[in-house]
């Protein structure tokens, strides 16, 4: 099951850059890790940084993806984020 979940995590991820870009983002960074978490995506907009969560299903039997960023991982988003500026 767990190579399913990165299978369809890195075909969200694939989906996600390519719409960014569509839309004039520069992908400056994937899955950047550092000690305080993981960023998917880090893009720029002009003079913009944007911090970008993928969460992708097969289904939502486990629940929607955006039920999955609850307020501990925003927090885990927001430090490896102000880590990475």
């Amino acid at each position: 099951m767990h190579k399913l979940n990165k299978k369809i995590g890195d075909y969200g991820e694939k989906i996600a850059v390519r719409y960014l870009k569509k839309l004039g983002y520069i992908i400056r960074n994937k899955n950047y890790r550092c000690s305080l978490g993981e960023l998917d995506i880090i893009a720029q907009y002009k003079s913009c940084i944007t911090f970008t969560e993928v969460k992708a299903r097969y289904n939502d039997t486990y629940g929607f993806p955006v039920e999955a960023v609850d307020y501990r991982k925003r927090l885990k988003i927001h430090n490896a984020a102000k880590h990475y500026i």
